[in-house]
């Protein structure tokens, strides 16, 4: 094999033991990653990509119909973000921005909750401006 694909090898098998590690059971927080592609139902995919992106990413594929129902794809795509991330993300891919020219999405959530230590008085929060500079 040459270099570059035993490299490529070697960064997918580095992703799929980070996604093993990121997922694991803890007690002080909770960690979970998902991903998931969704596809153009009638967009050929090679069986040896979704072989190996099951394998290493655990993306599990989904044919859907962008051609003809990209807002109800978008819905499905909505609903499944939502879910994986416990509901705080939301709507995460706006109206329109998927239409009958899409032909692949993959999608990447990751939901954190942590157990602080030490909890910090809500009585000590109060609601200020905000200032963002560019």
């Amino acid at each position: 094999k040459d270099p570059e694909y035993k490299q490529a090898e070697n960064i997918h098998s580095g992703f799929k033991e980070l996604l093993s590690a990121i997922n694991k059971p803890r007690s002080s927080y909770l960690l979970k990653s998902a991903n998931q592609l969704y596809e153009e139902k009638t967009y050929p995919l090679l069986p040896k990509f979704l072989q190996l992106i099951t394998s290493y990413y655990n993306a599990k594929p989904q044919a859907v119909n962008f051609k003809r129902a990209a807002e109800q794809a978008r819905a499905l795509i909505n609903s499944w973000v939502e879910n994986k991330t416990e509901r705080k993300i939301q709507n995460l891919l706006p109206a329109g921005s998927l239409n009958s020219h899409t032909v692949l999405v993959l999608v990447n959530a990751i939901y954190f909750k942590g157990n602080w230590e030490k909890k910090f008085p809500e009585k000590n929060t109060s609601e200020r401006l905000f200032r963002l500079s560019k």
